[in-house]
């Protein structure tokens, strides 16, 4: 089995033959078509300390919009306590300093910011398909599947593929979400993209939309039958 980010990033084969317009499509976005909302916050922080900043400011943000605040210490701990189970997460290192305090509250203030007054659903789950394991997603809301992205980059060609794999999932299972739109925020950079699924198979592929989510459920299925043959 393995994780929606790993199909993402790979099988290139699938991508290209079904989606053969996204990588054209996201070197358009980057060049200024997607909002910037906020400023790029001045990454001080040290590279390797900035997954522990990122997923400390989303806990902050998950904690708060439940109206569960904490001090910044005990949502690290939280933080860590996630990471520990990941490669190269800077922990053995990290310090809560004024740097590292100042990154996490300042993403904490954004993303409270861009969704506020807005129902929110964090960790969307979806059923795992053929060699795609169990996943979920960050947060969803009105019809819209969210992904939050703190790296200090422009969006990639990966970061739909990987919002359209959880569509996929939740479109070939009985009991779906009602997904419309799908969005990326990135509150390190300010970054926000919202777009309507119709509109994002128009400018991506050949295919209707529920035509590309059963392609990659057959293309999933049938790589798993393989495997275990």
């Amino acid at each position: 089995m393995i994780s929606e980010k790993t199909f993402a990033r790979g099988y290139t084969s699938f991508w290209t033959q079904n989606t053969p317009w996204l990588s054209d499509y996201v070197s358009f976005l980057n060049k200024g078509s997607i909002d910037r909302i906020f400023k790029p916050i001045d990454s001080l922080d040290e590279a390797k300390h900035r997954s522990i900043n990122n997923t400390s400011a989303f806990i902050n943000f998950k904690l708060k919009n439940t109206s569960n605040d904490l001090e910044i210490m005990e949502v690290v701990q939280i933080a860590a306590e996630y990471l520990k189970y990941f490669p190269r997460n800077g922990l053995d290192t990290f310090e809560l300093d004024q740097i590292n305090s100042k990154i996490i509250n300042e993403q904490t203030d954004r993303l409270v910011k861009t969704y506020f007054g807005k129902t929110l659903v964090f960790d969307p789950k979806f059923r795992g398909c053929g060699i795609i394991a169990n996943c979920q997603g960050d947060i969803y809301y009105e019809n819209t599947l969210c992904e939050i992205k703190a790296g200090e980059r422009n969006l990639q060609a990966s970061d739909i593929k990987q919002l359209l794999v959880y569509c996929a999932l939740n479109w070939l299972t009985e009991e779906k979400l009602a997904i419309d739109s799908i969005e990326i925020f990135n509150p390190r950079q300010g970054i926000f993209w919202n777009t309507k699924l119709i509109d994002l198979m128009d400018n991506i592929s050949t295919l209707p939309m529920e035509d590309l989510f059963e392609e990659l459920g057959h293309f999933v299925y049938t790589s798993s039958e393989e495997i275990e043959t």
